[in-house]
This record gives structure tokens, C-alpha cells and sequence, in this order.
């Protein structure tokens, strides 16, 4: 899932990839803590609920940073979002 852009005429360096970073973590896993200490406190029903939508949000998070692809070439920015259907913004 590299970055590939190719242009017969001229050749594009990748001067710079950049990575999304941890911070896209902190709700999902604020809403993981909000279900575990609701279960702590006997609200069973709705504590296993909201720990399992924050794990399915980590879940979603994590794919998101594993496939999103940033960088920045001399003559481009290019930006790829998607697992099975791939958006690239040129």
C-alpha cells in the first residue's frame, strides 16, 4: 500500500511522510474507562454497551491510522484514506 506516483517525464522524491499521530485515541479509550467503571459500579447492561462501542471505536481508530498514507513530494501532497475503497487526494 506504498505510495507509487510515477510520471514519465519527471520523477517525484518523497521529501516527507507523515503519520497520524496517538491523540486519535484518547475518546475511544475515555469511552473504554467510562464502560469499565460503569460495570465496577453494578450498572452491568449499560457498562458492557459503552465498553463495547469504545472497543469497536479503538477498533475503527486504529484502521484508520493504519491505512491513511501522508506525503509530501517536491512537487505534491498526497493524502490516501480507506481500507477497501482507497480515496486519494492528489
Amino acid at each position: 500500500m506504498a505510495f507509487q506516483y510515477s510520471e514519465q517525464s519527471t520523477i517525484d522524491r518523497i521529501i516527507y511522510k507523515a503519520n497520524i499521530t496517538g491523540y486519535v485515541y484518547v475518546i475511544p479509550i475515555f469511552i473504554c474507562l467510562i464502560g469499565l467503571y460503569l460495570i465496577l459500579i453494578s450498572y452491568y447492561p449499560v457498562g458492557f454497551i459503552i465498553l463495547s462501542l469504545g472497543i469497536l471505536y479503538v477498533i475503527k481508530q486504529w484502521l484508520y491510522t493504519l491505512t491513511t498514507e501522508l506525503y509530501i513530494t517536491n512537487k505534491l501532497v498526497v493524502a490516501k484514506y480507506g481500507l477497501i475503497q482507497r480515496d486519494t487526494y492528489l
